[in-house]
């Protein structure tokens, strides 16, 4: 059985997001891996050179106690669900792709809440340093949304052919709920006249995934992010979806993705594809 990696910090906003990642395990016959990680202190000597501090095993030991007993209260509450708990030492964004590699997770589900504002000048959340690496679909969701019966998958589309690929994937969920999906393309050039080439991708995902409930728009805003925030506000989806990209170190620094840009402000449910 493929499992969905699930990290908690037992804050509030990762208990919401592990609540949305059982109902969905629950829908498609999933596990949930829950997904601990505690950062080692590193020491600095008079000599500038930094050490490794090994934390005494109480330390492990707390932290594995009360993960295993939030995992027992979950169990209670979704008794059809598995559920697993892992405990790892080290940054939790690298042991969340870690993780969601060595078991080869059907998707990651976690909170978009970011970390304190100057990790976030330095080196980014944890949600958008998994959103660079991860090795499968990750589901990001919001402080306050909660799982309903997914009806509306909302897919950006830049109408290349890359959405072929990830279509099939969006598409695979879809079937489980019966959902529509509504292709947009943000068309930031604030001219007309893309609604056809909008209806020729329509058609060709529509024979390539082998799906009938597919719809296609065009939206026309300067700015992606806020044309689909637009579009979402008249045309409401249970998820949306995103297909993003790999970048290097400066790139990443100097050009910061649409889809992370997109994160930062999510009232739905997102699912990052690459």
């Amino acid at each position: 059985m493929k499992t969905i990696i699930c990290p908690t910090d037992f804050t509030t906003p990762s208990n919401n997001a592990i609540n949305y990642a059982l109902a969905v395990a629950e829908k498609l016959s999933l596990k949930v891996t829950l997904l601990h990680a505690y950062e080692i202190p590193i020491i600095y000597s008079d000599m500038a050179l930094a050490t490794m501090y090994i934390p005494p095993p109480e330390i492990k030991n707390e932290q594995e106690e009360e993960l295993l007993a939030f995992r027992d209260r979950l169990m209670a509450k979704h008794p059809n669900v598995t559920i697993e708990a892992m405990l790892l030492p080290g940054m939790a964004s690298d042991k969340v792709v870690q993780a969601a590699q060595e078991k080869n997770a059907a998707f990651i589900v976690m909170s978009s809440t970011s970390t304190n504002a100057l990790e976030r000048a330095l080196v980014g959340s944890n949600t958008a340093r998994v959103i660079n690496d991860a090795p499968c679909p990750l589901i990001v969701v919001p402080p306050h949304a909660h799982f309903k019966d997914i009806k509306t998958i909302l897919f950006t589309t830049n109408l290349e052919n890359e959405n072929l690929d990830a279509a099939k994937q969006v598409a695979a969920i879809a079937r489980h709920f019966d959902a529509t999906i509504m292709f947009l393309y943000v068309n930031t050039h604030l001219l007309e006249g893309d609604q056809p080439a909008i209806e020729e991708m329509t058609e060709t995902i529509k024979g390539h995934i082998r799906y009938p409930k597919v719809t296609g728009y065009v939206c026309t805003d300067a700015d992606i992010p806020h044309g689909i925030e637009y579009f979402l506000s008249k045309n409401p989806a249970d998820l949306f979806c995103m297909i993003t990209h790999h970048r290097g170190l400066f790139e990443r620094l100097w050009h910061p993705s649409i889809t992370k840009k997109v994160a930062g402000h999510l009232t739905k449910p997102m699912l990052v594809l690459r």
